[in-house]
């Protein structure tokens, strides 16, 4: 589990930062007579407000705009468990980044990803074993402050261990794999980024659980032209030994 303690900070606010770095606006409400548009971080409040429509709302909504590039891992987490509680398809216009694509494209039965319209990872709870992130009591204290905890008495490892039992939960509920979020850092993966986040080619998304389709080809630029998303085609042999590799060093990381 040692590894694993090092991955949070990379993880809090990278999520965050990660693809378009412009300030977003945010904008989460009903849309029509069947959906909740959602613009915005995954923050906790935007979280809250999310549940809150969807619960009022539930019998008519089956659907979910999204348009986030990110942000807080619990209220990401809170997204996917609704998105997949309520079977909610999901639309992605402009971007679904970072936290955004852990845990709410991955929790749905069916994502559309408009034209145009970009999908990318760039990290997870198990991304210490490849690429580990040093920390400190006084970052520790930070992590705790964005997250509102207020427990003086919690250690780093239980706060720590918490979160990476509840994304392994999370997984496991939804039923995709977990990797999906690290193996663009893997060796042999990781030596040809060249781009902020990655991807892969439709029949590898399949293989690792989730349900996309792509309105045209998957797009790697931003709308100012830049690449953002380096898309990985793996033939299935190669997935497979990535996998494979990922478990064992999961199994030598605890």
């Amino acid at each position: 589990m040692r590894y694993l303690l090092y991955f949070l900070m990379f993880l809090l606010f990278a999520c965050s930062s990660s693809g378009d770095e412009k300030v977003e606006k945010s904008n989460i409400r009903l849309f029509g007579t069947n959906a909740i548009k959602f613009v915005g971080s995954t923050s906790k409040e935007h979280a809250d407000l999310f549940e809150k429509i969807l619960s009022q709302n539930h019998k008519n909504i089956d659907t979910l705009i999204i348009d986030s590039s990110g942000g807080d891992v619990s209220g990401g987490m809170q997204v996917g468990r609704l998105v997949h509680e309520y079977s909610l398809e999901v639309i992605v216009k402009n971007i679904c980044a970072s936290s955004c694509a852990n845990y709410i494209a991955t929790a749905s039965h069916s994502v559309t990803i408009e034209k145009d319209a970009l999908l990318g990872w760039h990290g997870g709870a198990t991304q210490p074993l490849y690429s580990p992130v040093e920390f400190n009591h006084s970052l520790f204290f930070q992590i705790k402050s964005f997250f509102g905890i207020v427990d003086e008495g919690q250690s780093i490892s239980e706060f720590f261990e918490k979160l990476q039992n509840e994304e392994i939960e999370f997984f496991e509920t939804i039923g995709v794999n977990q990797a999906v979020t690290v193996i663009g850092m893997m060796p042999s993966l990781k030596e040809q980024r060249d781009a902020p986040l990655f991807s892969f080619d439709i029949e590898t998304l399949r293989r690792l659980g989730l349900r996309v389709k792509f309105e045209g080809e998957q797009s790697q630029f931003s709308k100012d032209g830049s690449r953002e998303v380096q898309i990985f085609t793996l033939s299935k042999e190669k997935l497979d030994s990535l996998l494979k590799f990922h478990n064992k060093a999961i199994m030598k990381g605890t």
